[in-house]
């Protein structure tokens, strides 16, 4: 089994890329608080995460 945690992303070149947005889950604390699992994140390039995908989000 494949596990990670955040040493995984330092000095990797890559970013943690958050598959849905915290903006769009503020209904409870406990929604938007889930966003921020490393299960809701991604590697992602810079150009992609910091370009990209925050126009998509």
């Amino acid at each position: 089994m494949l596990r990670t945690d955040l040493l995984t992303y330092r000095s990797s070149g890559f970013h943690r890329g958050y598959l849905m947005a915290s903006a769009n889950q503020r209904e409870t604390e406990l929604q938007n608080s889930e966003t921020f699992l490393l299960s809701d994140m991604s590697l992602q390039k810079l150009q992609f995460n910091a370009r990209i995908w925050k126009e998509l989000e």
